[in-house]
């Protein structure tokens, strides 16, 4: 099954032999062993990732194949290794051993250190060889510096044949370390399909200033040799620091283009824009003077979040804080809907508008267990007032949490899809005419998506000429930015 990717070219060895990759554009020539065939399938995934699939489907059927029994009563049946035989050693040898233990502990991210373990050993080898050994945890870290290098000059080599890229970074901490994200993305030139890879996830100590990000970024890029002419641009969040870098170290020998990432800026429309708004201090002001300050839309915004919108909302936080915070109210949720609750994360707004429609939904669909579960829990119950609200900010929101799901996808988000779904997004929630209790947030949320999209030019790039997208059951076209 290896014959429609790899042609045999000669022996180098008794245990080796040098193939010609049918894929590459200059074929390529690569070693492997007999008895594996790893860097082959290294090979396929750094360099072309869009025949990956198909590749593991024909290498595992082939797998599959020998290890069933046949039904030619002639020929002897073929078995599948047990446990027994593999400790015999008798149809494994140390290196294919050592290779299943080394993609084992890769594959599961297992602590090094397992490779110390007796009940591992004993699990393995079955205390019944005397021929195999588990590979030290020394011998592990160097086959692990060794795979990488495989696997980092595999990236270069691939990259060496792409004409232009897009890549990311993101500055992120987790339990008191602060790490830096970098992914890269291209268009397969053979498939036109999309592709993305990681680059970096790395470690950053110390002042996260412009100046230290913008040198682990230029370092990253240039150990995979990838030329700043390539990369098109590079898409951060709106973060000061990345703005600072961008903008003192963006040299056409240094950094790439920088572009505002159009998914953090539409969460910032449901996070920070429809916040209560609260008048600039000054000093020696009073109070009334300061409040006059804020507009007339501003202050008619205010008193919809404080007397419509919040009441509603810190009612399901406070049931969503009482089921995390307690074990107690949690198996008490569980007992009346059968069901934990989904609880929201505070980085991620998606997960806010998921968590208040499943309350929504249980409050039409299980309305006394809903009203038991609140008693239960000593918090005020919903009225039928607070469920209409609710309705209606799901019904303006959902529109915006649909538009993120699109941008933030792997297989069909392209440039030229990012237009149409903010317009499609806009014209929805223009046709929301029935409101009664959430016009204010309608209000809200379009002029801020003018705001941060539109005026900030997020669109530039692809409004600047007509332009025709492929995606899923349609065509889109846009004919220029009159039509936005």
């Amino acid at each position: 099954n290896y014959d429609k990717y790899f042609e045999f070219v000669k022996a180098k060895s008794e245990k080796s032999v040098l193939v010609q990759c049918l894929l590459c554009p200059p074929r390529k020539q690569l070693v492997c062993t007999i008895n594996s065939a790893y860097n082959l399938t290294v090979h396929i995934k750094s360099s072309h990732h869009q025949d990956v699939k198909q590749f593991t489907e024909r290498t595992q059927k082939r797998k599959m194949m020998e290890i069933l029994p046949s039904n030619d009563s002639s020929e002897s049946k073929r078995r599948q290794t047990t446990i027994d035989k593999f400790s015999e050693g008798g149809s494994i040898t140390q290196a294919r051993l050592d290779r299943l233990v080394f993609n084992y502990i890769i594959d599961k991210v297992q602590p090094f250190s397992i490779v110390q373990s007796e009940s591992f050993k004993e699990m393995v080898l079955s205390d019944k060889s005397k021929k195999l050994n588990i590979m030290s945890r020394d011998k592990l870290s160097l086959m692990l510096i060794r795979e990488h290098n495989l696997l980092s000059n595999g990236q270069i080599d691939c990259y060496s044949k792409i004409d232009f890229f897009c890549l990311t970074a993101d500055l992120w901490s987790s339990r008191r370390r602060a790490f830096l994200g970098i992914t890269i993305h291209w268009i397969c030139p053979n498939s036109y399909s999309r592709q993305k890879n990681s680059l970096a996830s790395r470690r950053v100590t110390g002042v996260h200033s412009s100046d230290v990000l913008a040198r682990h970024i230029y370092e990253i890029i240039q150990f995979f040799k990838i030329p700043i002419r390539k990369i098109l641009k590079i898409v951060t969040d709106g973060g000061t620091n990345f703005k600072k870098a961008f903008k003192e170290h963006q040299r056409r020998d240094f950094l790439p283009p920088q572009k505002r990432c159009a998914s953090h800026s539409l969460c910032l429309v449901l996070t920070t824009d429809i916040k209560l708004k609260k008048p600039k201090k000054k000093k020696n002001a009073a109070p009334k003077r300061r409040e006059k300050e804020l507009t007339a839309s501003e202050r008619e915004f205010n008193e919809f979040r404080e007397t419509v919108l919040d009441p509603v909302l810190e009612k399901c936080q406070k049931l969503f804080n009482k089921q995390s915070n307690s074990p107690k109210a949690a198996d008490l949720v569980h007992s009346y809907l059968h069901r934990y609750l989904v609880t929201p994360s505070p980085t991620r707004w998606n997960s806010m508008f998921d968590s208040v429609s499943l309350v929504s939904e249980l409050l039409d669909e299980k309305p006394k267990e809903m009203e038991s579960v609140m008693t239960g829990l000593g918090l005020e119950k919903f009225s039928s007032r607070d469920r209409e609200i609710l309705k209606e900010y799901i019904e303006v929101t959902r529109n915006v949490a649909d538009a993120l799901d699109v941008l933030q996808g792997e297989v069909y988000m392209y440039q030229g899809v990012f237009s149409p779904t903010i317009h499609k997004m806009k014209q929805k929630i223009n046709d929301l005419t029935d409101l009664k209790f959430c016009l204010p947030l309608k209000e809200r949320i379009l002029k801020s998506v003018e705001k941060r999209l539109y005026e900030r030019r997020l669109f530039e790039s692809d409004a600047a000429a007509p332009f025709v997208q492929i995606v899923p059951d349609a065509f889109v076209i846009i004919e220029d930015k009159a039509d936005f």
